[in-house]
């Protein structure tokens, strides 16, 4: 079993902060030198944008959020002193610390993992129909389907979940999806066809640690490990 995950990305949303521009680089300054590259984007402006570069992975806040983008292996990040703890979440303490920071709103992580196998893609997506889907209803709808796509929701207290799974056809399913991986590592194996999982995990809540990032990466594992198991 070859995996590749080209996206990790968790996400805090909060309450808008109306003079963001004015007040957002104070927070960022003790960062910025860790930074490989800091992108401005509409500067001055309401909808300003700061973008931090890292060593595989950047963090975008503006003045309703901030996310970590991330791509590649993903157990180690529930570590202390792991990139979500220093500097993602140190730099959401730095940025709650400012005296108009209202209070965060809702968090969302969303993680694409690849199951990559040496199938070839019209294999694929036929191994895919006859192992998840009654093939008999399937020809009822739709012969020799190109592509298929299965759907989980669930509802768990205030945790709003989404699987999405199905063949994974080549970096065009990424495409779609607006990802588009860095690595060379990674993008070297997205030629490969296999099975592709995507974990939407949404949460409304007003206080949002590092405590609860690990709650979501083990939701996202234990997920990864019950389709997948080794």
């Amino acid at each position: 079993m070859a995996i590749t995950i080209p996206l990790h990305q968790f996400e805090i949303r909060y309450t808008k902060i109306l003079n963001f521009s004015c007040l957002i680089q104070e927070a960022i300054a003790p960062f910025i030198p860790m930074a490989l590259n800091v992108q401005v984007e509409r500067e001055n402006t309401v909808n300003c944008r700061y973008s931090l570069f890292f060593q595989g992975y950047f963090i975008i806040i503006t003045w309703d959020r901030i996310l970590i983008i991330y791509e590649g292996e993903i157990k180690g990040l529930n570590e202390s002193n792991s990139i979500i703890e220093e500097p993602f979440f140190n730099l959401y303490n730095k940025i709650k610390e400012l005296k108009v920071f209202g209070n965060a709103l809702n968090c969302l992580s969303n993680t694409i993992i690849i199951n990559h196998t040496e199938k070839k893609q019209e294999d694929n997506i036929k191994d895919f129909c006859e192992k998840y889907l009654i093939k008999s209803n399937i020809e009822k709808i739709i012969s020799n389907p190109s592509d298929a796509t299965i759907i989980l929701e669930k509802k768990i207290n205030e945790k709003q979940i989404i699987l999405q799974y199905g063949p994974y056809n080549g970096i065009e399913d990424l495409n779609n999806r607006n990802v588009l991986p860095q690595s060379k590592d990674i993008i070297t194996q997205l030629d490969k066809y296999g099975e592709m999982l995507d974990i939407k995990i949404f949460e409304p809540l007003k206080a949002i640690s590092f405590l609860k990032y690990k709650e979501h990466l083990k939701m996202t594992l234990d997920y990864q490990n019950s389709l997948w198991k080794k």
